[in-house]
């Protein structure tokens, strides 16, 4: 075989003027084979790179973006301070009467819970009263 793939016989070497011994043609094979291996693996590192240079791509979006949200974050705790900064004495006062008014109104609503409680025992115990009084006036 010659660099080009043809068969060439030792006939067709000496009739073309190349005189090379008969085993050439073993190591030819031998280094075509491993050409080809290492066109192989060449494509293979190609395909790899270009998988790599996406994965790179896309990690760099992301992180453009995740960039982009965390300049937006940190913009809105600025507003925040900014506003907290600005808030006036009279809006602390009012934070804390809704936070006595929220607590008195939980207060009321655990009474609320208690009285209804305690009504239900009641009428209960205003039943069984009465069911007893009305076996005790059956028994007379």
């Amino acid at each position: 075989m010659d660099m080009k793939g043809n068969n060439r016989t030792h006939a067709d070497a000496t009739a073309s003027g190349i005189t090379a011994p008969l085993h050439v043609d073993g190591v030819d094979r031998r280094m075509r084979a491993e050409l080809e291996q290492a066109q192989m693996a060449m494509e293979d590192m190609n395909d790899r790179i270009v998988e790599l240079a996406r994965a790179n791509e896309e990690l760099t979006d992301k992180l453009q973006e995740e960039m982009r949200l965390r300049q937006e974050v940190e913009q809105q705790l600025v507003e925040l301070r900014s506003k907290s900064a600005d808030r006036r004495p009279e809006d602390a006062e009012n934070d804390m009467l809704r936070h006595e008014l929220s607590m008195a109104i939980e207060e009321l609503q655990i009474m609320q819970e208690e009285l209804q409680a305690a009504h239900d025992e009641l009428g209960r115990r205003d039943q069984t009263c009465s069911t007893n009084q009305v076996s005790e006036s059956l028994a007379k």
